[in-house]
């Protein structure tokens, strides 16, 4: 109990020296009580005023430096500079005061020099017990030397043994108490060291299990990894290989519709093959719109920035759906700011499908009034343009608590709809991905029966003159090729009667392989201008011929232009032909224009 109460005398509040700081308190506190005992005693005496005086005011001073240290929490350096001078002074006055070397104050030096070396900062080192030292050897110098400085301030021996004994007792006392503080405080530190042992083992232990179970975790998340890798892989090569195989009758399927339809056919024979038309590229939209969620899902959509003249490149695009608001009887419409820089980059085939999937959609379920298509300048930097394309129609509408899920995968704006119009649902949400990719956002505005409206605002650089647009040029029926010389290289005898039909129109004979060896034989006999390769075939695939072909041609200059034909759009495709050496990359099925463009890009023709 009555450590306890001393305890709480005595401490320290400051926790990184709570230790420091309780030894302090308790010198401090002690040098009240002595100084006031010995104020007590020498006020019975007969003693010098001076000795009744500093007891007293030295008793005051050790209280007020306890009072900061244990009340007010102030206890730091400059608290026990301030007491080492104090005590240096008491020592100092007390030695000529009460006999010197023959008085009580030698213990005095002996305890304050232990006391403040244990409280004095830790910076100083061994500067207190030798500051002590020199002054004790400096006032013994003066007591054997100068002794006539040295007075007895007691009025009889016994009040300096009574005096010496107080001293004595009390520092004896005091003593103790430190000790005791000393080992309760190590006793504590023992007990809570030995608690935080406890704590950390079975920390420890837990660490443990949890690497454990991280260590399976991490195994599993491996596994889990290596299989979607793997499924991921899978659902690739299935969606490539169905591609391939699905988009290679449709080239011959599209392609000689088209030609048919230029053939002079008859009104109802230009009737089914337009339906025929309409339903192969619906086909091919289908594939198209798989392919390319899978790629959004991959990350592995980019964009191909290019110049283009941006005002042909938006009424091209928008002229394309004529045939269709004519069928419907509904006004197609095209509000185009001239404001607008005439070349802008961008990637076209992109843009396209942006807006083929927002007009066509429109178109579909609008059965009366207008599609409206707008291009408007918002605003124009020195090497910018922030432009708002905007399709606008009066059709049927879209619900408000609708409109959110419209642009989520598979999600139509409801089952009705759906049964009555068709479609996966991916087309929105395939756009909302592009828009966002070329750094803006789509947004709609639309009521039930009022119309709607899909925006977007992006922002394009401003690009250079574009001498020959070939990605918007027109099918030319009556062009004369016959001085070129065009190898034709595929193992599907449909593509090959189609490329026949289609250089045919621009007298061509062309020459044609189904194998790569056969390929290779011909280019050893003859020298093509142009040569159409497939990547797909059996025993030596297209990139093998390529590089056979490329190795024969020894003269860098006058390099035959090789354009791989393939029905796969992976990225990785085009990449891999482009990497073998080949020119350009023309995917399954392609309209006659598309390769009208190649042939002017790549040939003699000007």
């Amino acid at each position: 109990m009555l450590v306890s109460k001393l305890d709480w005398l005595v401490i320290g509040k400051n926790k990184e020296n709570a230790l420091v700081q309780r030894i302090f308190n308790i010198h401090c506190l002690f040098g009240v009580v002595i100084f006031f005992i010995n104020f007590v005693i020498h006020s019975f005496t007969d003693s010098l005023w001076v000795i009744k005086l500093l007891t007293l005011v030295y008793s005051f001073a050790y209280l007020i430096l306890y009072y900061f240290s244990r009340f007010r929490g102030k206890y730091g350096d400059s608290l026990s500079i301030v007491s080492f001078f104090i005590t240096l002074s008491v020592l100092n006055f007390s030695w000529f005061l009460l006999n010197g070397f023959d008085g009580p104050i030698v213990l005095g030096f002996i305890l304050a020099s232990v006391f403040h070396s244990v409280t004095f900062p830790k910076k100083y080192g061994v500067f207190v017990p030798g500051m002590f030292l020199l002054n004790f050897l400096f006032l013994v110098f003066i007591h054997f030397e100068l002794n006539h400085l040295i007075s007895n301030g007691y009025y009889s021996p016994t009040e300096q043994y009574i005096d010496l004994f107080s001293l004595s007792v009390i520092s004896i006392f005091l003593c103790g108490v430190v000790i005791i503080v000393f080992r309760k405080t190590y006793e504590k530190d023992r007990i809570a060291l030995r608690q935080k042992n406890i704590e950390l083992l079975n920390t420890e232990e837990e660490l443990r299990k949890h690497s454990e179970n991280l260590l399976i975790t991490n195994q599993e998340l491996t596994t889990a990894k290596h299989e979607a890798e793997r499924l991921h892989q899978q659902k690739s090569d299935f969606l490539s290989t169905i591609s391939h195989e699905i988009r290679t009758p449709l080239n011959s399927v599209i392609g000689m519709a088209r030609l048919l339809t230029l053939d002079g056919a008859s009104p109802e024979d230009k009737k089914n093959l337009s339906i025929l038309q309409f339903s192969a590229n619906n086909l091919l939209n289908l594939i198209n719109d798989v392919l390319d969620f899978s790629k959004i899902e991959a990350g592995k959509i980019t964009l191909e920035e290019l110049d283009y003249d941006f005002s042909k490149l938006f009424h091209s695009i928008v002229n394309q759906f004529t045939h269709l608001v004519n069928e419907k009887d509904i006004a197609l419409k095209i509000n185009y700011d001239k404001n607008i820089a005439q070349y802008l980059k961008i990637d076209d085939t992109r843009f396209k499908q942006i807006m083929y999937n927002l007009i066509s959609n429109a178109i579909k379920f609008t059965h009366e009034g207008s599609v409206e298509c707008k291009a408007k300048l918002l605003n124009e930097g020195e090497e910018t343009c922030e432009i708002r394309i905007e399709v606008k129609d009066t059709g049927i509408g879209i619900g408000k608590e609708r409109q959110e899920l419209i642009f989520k995968a598979f999600e139509q704006e409801s089952v009705a709809i759906n049964r009555k119009y068709g479609g996966t649902g991916l087309g929105l949400s395939i756009t909302k991905e592009l828009v966002h990719l070329m750094g803006g956002e789509i947004k709609v505005e639309s009521n039930v029966g009022g119309g709607t409206c899909f925006y977007f605002d992006i922002t394009l650089k401003k690009g250079d003159t574009v001498e020959i647009d070939d990605h918007l040029s027109v099918f030319d029926n009556e062009l004369d090729l016959s001085f070129l010389n065009i190898l034709v290289v595929d193992d599907n005898v449909m593509n090959l009667q189609l490329a026949v039909a289609i250089f045919k129109r621009w007298n061509v004979p062309i020459k044609t392989a189904d194998t790569g060896v056969a390929a290779l034989d011909m280019v050893k006999k003859n020298k093509f201008d142009f040569i159409l390769l497939d990547l797909q075939m059996p025993e030596m695939d297209g990139y093998q011929v390529a590089e056979s072909i490329i190795s024969m041609e020894k003269d860098e200059i006058d390099k035959t232009p090789i354009i791989a034909l393939t029905a796969s759009v992976q990225q990785e495709v085009k990449e891999k032909a482009l990497g073998v050496g080949m020119t350009d990359f023309l995917s399954k099925p392609f309209a006659p224009e598309d390769l009208q463009s190649m042939i002017f890009k790549y040939s003699k023709v000007k």
